[in-house]
């Protein structure tokens, strides 16, 4: 067996975590695009009576890398 990657330092969470200013503007930008991005594929797909599932946190992770 081959390592690839060794695995990345643990970083150790808190609460306070969330009340970052950049993690805030980071929720507040991926909610905003979620919304933008959901509506939008609802509103141009032809078949609404059928079910369609997207994950708008993958594509927007997709798109930030």
């Amino acid at each position: 067996m081959f390592l690839q990657v060794n695995a990345a330092e643990k970083i150790k969470l808190n609460y306070n975590y969330s009340k970052d200013e950049g993690f805030i503007e980071f929720k507040k930008k991926l909610n905003n695009f979620s919304s933008k991005l959901s509506e939008q594929i609802y509103l141009n797909y032809d078949k609404k009576e059928e079910n369609y599932v997207i994950s708008p946190v993958s594509i927007y992770m997709a798109l930030a890398m």
